[in-house]
C-alpha cells in the first residue's frame, strides 16, 4: 500500500512539473513577443487596419417607394 502512494505522488509531481514548465515557457514566449517584437506586430496590425482597396463596380442608388433616394454610391476610406 505504501508503494502505491509513493508511486501516485511521483506521478502527480511529474504532471504538475510538466504543467509548470509549459506555463513558464508560454510566459517567457509572451514576454519576448511583447518586449522585443512589439514594434513589428504593431506595424503589421496598422497595415491590416489601414489598407486601400478598389471597389470594382457601382451598386446603384436605392430609392424608397416615394422616389426619395435613401442610399447612394459614395467613395469611403476603409
Amino acid at each position: 500500500m505504501a508503494r502505491s502512494r509513493t508511486y501516485n505522488r511521483r506521478n502527480i509531481l511529474t504532471i504538475v512539473s510538466i504543467i509548470i514548465l509549459v506555463a513558464l515557457g508560454l510566459t517567457i514566449r509572451l514576454g519576448y513577443l511583447m518586449i522585443f517584437r512589439s514594434e513589428e506586430y504593431a506595424a503589421r496590425a496598422q497595415a491590416l487596419h489601414e489598407r486601400e482597396r478598389a471597389i470594382k463596380a457601382k451598386r446603384g442608388r436605392i430609392f424608397d417607394r416615394n422616389g426619395v433616394e435613401i442610399a447612394t454610391n459614395k467613395p469611403v476610406c476603409t
